[in-house]
């Protein structure tokens, strides 16, 4: 099972948006809070889910090509 962000927060209990907005470089965040909350991440595991930020930014960051036949 992977790691989530609520795994994290609960680790550290704090919110599940702290640690969203500190893995994401939000510029509110103290600096020492979001070392913290990357070491963590880093020890547990924890790997940003592709699909899920795609659908909160709405964009995929892939490129599709079409060829006549």
């Amino acid at each position: 099972m992977s790691v989530t962000q609520e795994d994290i927060a609960q680790k550290l209990n704090i919110s599940r948006r702290l640690v969203g907005y500190a893995l994401s470089g939000h510029p509110g965040v103290n600096e020492s809070t979001r070392r913290q909350i990357e070491e963590i991440a880093l020890d547990m595991g924890y790997r940003p889910h592709r699909v899920a930020q795609a659908l909160a930014s709405g964009r995929t960051h892939q490129i599709a090509l079409c060829f006549p036949c």
